[in-house]
């Protein structure tokens, strides 16, 4: 992921549900985190190797804008809600519907992040810890 000149990114920026400021990725989700909220999707023009393999990890959807697009596309102030509609699959061709404060509905068509059957594996048990622990309760009753 490049800025307009070129450049890479120092770190993935987000900015936390209600709020108007931004800040590196890996701090909005400790925020959450903290704040015993949780995130479960996260949707970005795209991602670092160690960010998305992160996010799987957490139990967290990466999701990726289609190309050319951008949450500038979408005007995507922060204020809005979300849901996901389809099924994650490695690269599937999934739907964002962002609802406004004023009551419009928008499709954002995005792709699914979710790169292999493992990282869909991991995705779906809630991250990888509880992936970890439902194959050690499998192994030890079985």
């Amino acid at each position: 992921m490049h800025d307009d000149l070129g450049r890479l990114p120092r770190a993935a920026l987000a900015r936390r549900f209600g709020c108007r400021l931004v800040d590196e990725l890996d701090r909005v989700l400790q925020r959450y985190v903290e704040q015993d909220r949780s995130v479960q999707e996260i949707v970005a023009e795209g991602f670092e190797r160690i960010h998305r393999t992160n996010l799987v990890g957490m139990g967290v959807l990466p999701l990726e804008f289609k190309a050319g697009e951008t949450r500038q596309t979408y005007a995507i102030d922060g204020t809005e809600t979300f849901d996901v509609v389809g099924q994650p699959m490695p690269r599937a061709d999934l739907t964002v519907v962002m609802h406004r404060k004023n009551g419009e509905r928008v499709e954002i068509p995005v792709t699914c992040r979710l790169d292999t059957a493992e990282e869909v594996s991991v995705y779906a048990a809630g991250g990888v810890l509880q992936r970890f622990a439902q194959d050690f309760l499998e192994a030890a009753n079985g």
